[in-house]
C-alpha cells in the first residue's frame, strides 16, 4: 500500500502543462528535487532577484487587463471629438497592487501623474489606450514603469515605462499663457473605472500655493487650477487639457462637500518638477534595510539526474522559492520555477530557449488553478518581466489550453 500511495504522489506531481516551445515539449510541473551535489554550470550562476515586481503583482497585473474597459464618451462637437481622437492614446491607465489612476505621455516617453496615485511604490503598472473602441479589448497588454521622480509635496510623479506603442505622440506641455478664468477645459482620465471617459468643463479660478487634505496625515501644496470639470477616483493623474491640446495641469482632487470644484496641479508646477534632478520630498523614506540578493541553498543534479539544478531563496531564508533548472538536452530551453507562496509547486515558470540566463517569457498561475492564464514578456532578459498579457483570448485552461 505505501508503495502504492508513493507511485500515486508521483503521478499526480507529474501531470505537467506542455507546450511547444523552440519545437520542443517544456513541462511545467512540481518544482525539481535536489538529486546529488556538484559544481553547477556557469550559465546557473545568475542573480536570485526576487521576480516579483514592487508595485504591480503578476495576479493584479491579470486582473486590470482582464477587465479594463474602453469608454469613448461622445462630446459635443468637432473640436472635442478631435481633441479625444487625437489625444487619448497619449493618456494612460496607471495600476498598483493598491488601485489605479491616470497618467499623461510626455516628451521622451515618460509619464507625467499624481504621487497619491503610485504612493510609495517603486515600480507600477501601465496600460496604453488599445485600438478601436471595442467595449473590452481583444489584447491588452501591461507594461511595468519605474517611479523615476516625485513630488509629494505638489502631489505629481514621474514614470519611465519599460516600453511605448510605436508611433506614441506625446501631450505638449502648455504655459501660464495658454489659460485664465473662463477657459474651456477638457479632461481625459479613468472615472470609477470607466477608461478613457471624456469631460469638458470651465476653469472657475486659479489659486497659487493652495493647501488640501487628502487625509489627517497628508497634505499637499501648489498652485492649482480650479474647474468645473469633474474629477472621480481613477480620473487623478490624468491631463487637464486647453481648447488647442496642451497639458495645462494634473487632475487632483475635487471638493468633497460642494459640487463642480475640482483641481489640477498647475502646468507651471509641473514644468519646474520636470527640471528638477531628484526627488523632493521623496516616497519611500525610512530606515535603510538590507540589500538581499538570494541565498543559494542547493548547487547540483536534480533527483533524475537529468539536469543540473540551483535552488535559491530570493528572501534570503532557507525555504527556497526559485529553482533554476538546465536539462541535459541540448534542445530544450533552461527554466526557473518560481514558487511564491510555499507550495512545493511553480506558479510561475520562466523560460530561456537560448539556455544563456537570457529570460524570454514566462507563464504566472494568478489563480493558483494550474491554468496559467498570464504570459510574462522578459525584455530586458532579467527574472522579472517587464510586460504582462493574457495568454488566451478567451478562459486559460489547465494543460495551458484555452477554451
Amino acid at each position: 500500500m505505501k508503495a502504492l500511495l508513493v507511485l500515486l504522489a508521483m503521478w499526480l506531481t507529474s501531470q505537467l502543462l506542455i507546450e511547444r516551445c523552440a519545437a520542443q515539449d517544456v513541462p511545467i510541473g512540481a518544482l525539481a528535487r535536489p538529486g546529488s551535489p556538484a559544481a553547477a554550470p556557469e550559465v546557473l550562476s545568475v542573480d536570485a532577484q526576487s521576480p516579483f515586481s514592487d508595485g504591480i503583482s503578476p495576479k493584479k497585473a491579470y486582473e486590470y487587463i482582464d477587465r479594463v474597459p474602453v469608454s469613448a464618451r461622445r462630446t459635443r462637437g468637432p473640436r472635442e471629438v478631435a481633441i479625444f481622437r487625437a489625444l487619448s492614446p497619449s493618456v494612460v491607465l496607471v495600476v498598483t497592487d493598491s488601485g489605479f489612476g491616470s497618467g499623461s505621455v510626455i516628451t521622451g516617453g515618460l509619464i507625467l501623474t499624481n504621487w497619491h496615485v503610485v504612493g510609495e511604490f517603486k515600480q507600477v503598472g501601465v496600460i496604453y489606450k488599445p485600438d478601436g473602441n471595442a467595449s473590452q479589448p481583444p489584447a491588452t497588454n501591461l507594461v511595468t514603469a519605474q517611479v523615476i521622480r516625485t513630488d509629494r509635496t505638489r502631489d505629481l510623479a514621474l514614470l519611465k515605462p519599460m516600453s511605448i506603442p510605436t508611433g506614441m505622440k506625446p501631450i505638449e506641455l502648455g504655459d501660464r499663457n495658454d489659460f485664465s478664468v473662463g477657459s474651456d477645459v477638457h479632461a481625459i482620465g479613468h472615472p470609477s473605472g470607466e477608461a478613457w471617459s471624456y469631460t469638458k468643463g470651465i476653469i472657475s479660478q486659479v489659486r497659487d500655493d493652495y493647501v488640501w487634505r487628502a487625509d489627517s496625515k497628508l497634505s499637499f501644496r501648489a498652485d492649482v487650477i480650479q474647474t468645473q470639470t469633474p474629477i472621480s477616483p481613477g480620473s487623478s493623474g490624468g491631463p487637464l487639457l486647453s481648447d488647442d491640446g496642451k497639458l495645462i495641469g494634473v487632475n487632483s482632487f475635487k471638493n468633497s462637500t460642494a459640487e463642480a470644484i475640482n483641481f489640477a496641479v498647475s502646468v507651471v508646477n509641473v514644468r519646474s518638477f520636470l527640471a528638477a534632478t531628484n526627488n523632493v520630498s521623496s516616497a519611500g523614506q525610512g530606515s535603510p534595510t538590507r540589500e538581499c540578493k538570494g541565498k543559494v541553498l542547493f548547487d547540483g543534479r536534480n533527483d533524475k539526474n537529468t539536469g543540473s539544478m540551483r535552488s535559491v531563496s530570493s528572501k534570503c531564508d532557507n525555504k527556497p522559492d526559485v529553482v533554476f533548472f538546465l536539462p541535459d538536452d541540448k534542445t530544450k530551453p533552461m527554466v526557473a520555477y518560481i514558487d511564491s507562496k510555499g507550495r512545493n509547486k511553480p506558479d510561475a515558470v520562466v523560460f530561456d530557449d537560448s539556455r544563456s540566463a537570457k529570460w524570454q517569457y514566462s507563464y504566472w498561475d494568478v489563480e493558483l488553478d494550474d491554468t496559467f492564464a498570464l504570459r510574462g514578456i522578459h525584455l530586458s532578459g532579467e527574472l522579472v518581466p517587464q510586460e504582462f498579457e493574457k495568454r488566451c483570448k478567451g478562459k486559460a485552461a489547465p494543460n495551458l489550453k484555452c477554451l
